[in-house]
C-alpha cells in the first residue's frame, strides 16, 4: 500500500514539472541557452497616436545591440528600426489605426544573442473621423554636399472646415517649422549632429481638430566627432577641415604633385612616389598633427594605385609607429591592422578582392570596442566607381578579438610615406599612386553614415 502511494506521488510530481515546463514556454519567450544572455525584461508597448506606438524595455548589462520585431496578427515578424544600436526606447511609426500589433525584443552581448522576450500586444486607437488627414508625405534625406539636410513635403485634407496650419517638429529640440496654411506643405531643416530622429507633422483645421504623422529618419552630419578631415587640393600644405587645426605637412620633395581627384576636378588630389627616384628611404608623403583616438574610431580614404608600381604595395595611412595601419599588399589587396597592446598578435582584416590600378577606390576601416569583458571588432568597407552616387561602400571583411585595442592619443598619422616617416628604416614601402580625402572620426560610424561618405559628398571640396 505504501509502495503504491509513493508511485502516485512520484507521478503527480512529474506531471506538475511537465505542466510547469509547458506553461513556461508560452507567451513568446524562449528557453535560455547556457552561456547566452537572458532575454530582456520589462517590455511595454503604449499607443502614442492612432498610427504610432512607443515601445520600451529594461537595459541588459553589456548589451552591444538589440533587435526589436513587430508583427500584425499571425503574419511574420519584421524588424523595427532603433534610434541607436543600444536604445531601449523607440516610437514605431507609420502604423494603422485600430490595429493590433505584437512586439518582442532580444539583446546581443559579447557572449551572443539572447532569446526573445515575452510577447507584448497593443492596439492602436481609432482615428478621429472628423479630423484632417495627412494624405502623402515625401522625405528627401540628405543631398550631395549637405547630408545633414532633410526636406519634408506632402498634402493634407480637411474633413470638416479648412486647413489652418501645418507644423513640423524635427525631433532634435529645435524650434518647430511652419510648413504652410493650406493642403500643400513643405519644410527644410539642417541637423547639427548625426543620429536617428523622429519627425512629427501636425495638421490643424479651422475647428481646432488636429492630426499628427510621425516618420523616422537617419541623418548624417560629416562634422559629428570628426577628428581630422585632410584634403589634398594643391595648397602648400594638406588642408584640414574638421576645425581641430590638424593641418599636416608634405615630405619628400619631388615625390608628390597635385592631380585631378576622383571626379576629374583638377588639383584636388595628391600623387605620391611615381617617379623612379622615389624609393623606401626617399619618398613623398604627408604627416598630420597628433590625433587623439581614445577608443572607437573610423578611418576613410580614397586611393588610386599607380599601375607601374602597384605590385610593390605600400603604406596608405595609419598612426605613426604602426599601432593602426591601412596598407596595400604586394598581392594588390588592401589590409587594415590594429596592433595588440603588449606586443600580442595584431587584429587584422584583408579585402578578398584586389584593388585595381589607375582606378579610384574608397576604403573605410571601422573599429568598435564593446561588451563586458571588452571585445574589439575591426570591419573593412570598400567602394568602387566613385561617380556612382547610388551604390554605397560595402563591408568586405570583419574580425573580432577579446580585449580593448586602444591607440595612442599623442601620435600623428602619416599618409603614403610609411609608419615612421620617409627615412624611418622600418622596411615599410611608400605607396605609389593618388590619395584623397582622409577622414578620421573618434567613434565607430553607423552603416548609413559610411554609405553617406561615398554617396553624399561634395566636390570640388568646400573652402574652410
Amino acid at each position: 500500500m505504501t509502495h503504491s502511494a509513493s508511485i502516485r506521488h512520484a507521478r503527480t510530481a512529474l506531471t506538475s514539472l511537465i505542466t510547469v515546463g509547458m506553461l513556461g514556454s508560452c507567451g513568446g519567450s524562449e528557453p535560455i541557452t547556457p552561456g547566452l544572455p537572458a532575454a530582456p525584461t520589462g517590455l511595454t508597448a503604449t499607443p502614442a497616436s492612432a498610427t504610432s506606438v512607443t515601445v520600451k524595455w529594461n537595459p541588459v548589462d553589456g548589451a552591444t545591440g538589440y533587435t526589436l520585431e513587430r508583427r500584425t496578427g499571425t503574419s511574420p515578424y519584421v524588424p523595427v528600426t532603433l534610434p541607436s544600436p543600444t536604445a531601449t526606447t523607440v516610437t514605431d511609426t507609420g502604423l494603422n489605426a485600430s490595429t493590433s500589433y505584437t512586439y518582442h525584443v532580444s539583446a546581443t552581448t559579447a557572449a551572443g544573442t539572447s532569446p526573445y522576450s515575452a510577447d507584448v500586444a497593443v492596439t492602436t486607437p481609432a482615428a478621429d473621423p472628423t479630423a484632417p488627414t495627412v494624405d502623402s508625405v515625401t522625405i528627401v534625406n540628405g543631398i550631395v554636399g549637405t547630408p545633414e539636410r532633410v526636406t519634408i513635403s506632402g498634402t493634407a485634407s480637411a474633413r470638416s472646415g479648412t486647413i489652418q496650419g501645418v507644423t513640423v517638429d524635427w525631433g532634435d529640440a529645435s524650434a518647430a517649422s511652419s510648413a504652410g496654411t493650406s493642403g500643400t506643405f513643405t519644410a527644410t531643416h539642417d541637423y547639427k549632429t548625426s543620429g536617428t530622429y523622429t519627425i512629427t507633422i501636425t495638421v490643424t483645421d479651422s475647428g481646432g481638430r488636429a492630426v499628427t504623422d510621425s516618420r523616422s529618419v537617419q541623418v548624417t552630419h560629416f562634422g559629428t566627432n570628426s577628428q581630422a578631415h585632410v584634403v589634398f587640393d594643391g595648397a602648400a600644405t594638406p588642408r584640414e577641415l574638421s576645425g581641430n587645426r590638424r593641418t599636416g605637412v608634405y615630405t619628400g620633395s619631388g615625390c608628390f604633385t597635385s592631380v585631378a581627384d576622383r571626379y576629374g576636378v583638377a588639383n584636388q588630389a595628391e600623387r605620391f612616389n611615381t617617379a623612379s627616384s622615389c624609393t623606401v628611404s626617399v619618398a613623398g608623403g604627408a604627416d598630420t598633427l597628433a590625433i587623439p583616438l581614445p577608443k572607437d574610431f573610423t578611418v576613410d580614404l580614397w586611393i588610386r594605385p599607380d599601375a607601374a608600381r602597384a605590385s610593390r604595395g605600400g603604406w596608405l595611412t595609419g598612426q605613426e609607429g604602426g599601432a593602426f595601419s591601412l596598407t596595400l599588399g604586394t598581392d594588390g589587396r588592401v589590409s587594415a591592422a590594429l596592433a595588440a597592446p603588449g606586443g600580442g598578435s595584431p587584429l587584422s582584416v584583408t579585402d578578398p578582392a584586389t584593388t585595381p590600378a589607375n582606378v579610384w577606390t574608397q576604403y573605410v576601416a571601422r573599429v568598435e570596442i564593446a561588451g563586458t569583458p571588452a571585445q574589439t571588432t575591426l570591419r573593412l568597407y570598400r567602394k568602387d566607381n566613385a561617380t556612382d552616387r547610388s551604390t554605397p561602400a560595402r563591408q568586405v571583411a570583419e574580425a573580432s578579438v577579446a580585449g580593448a585595442y586602444v591607440l595612442s592619443a599623442s601620435r600623428p598619422w602619416t599618409v603614403a610615406e610609411a609608419q615612421g616617416g620617409v627615412t624611418s628604416g622600418t622596411g615599410d614601402r611608400a605607396f605609389a599612386g593618388d590619395v584623397d580625402d582622409l577622414r578620421i572620426y573618434d567613434r565607430a560610424l553607423e552603416t548609413y553614415e559610411i554609405a553617406a561618405l561615398s554617396t553624399l559628398d561634395r566636390y570640388p571640396k568646400p573652402t574652410p
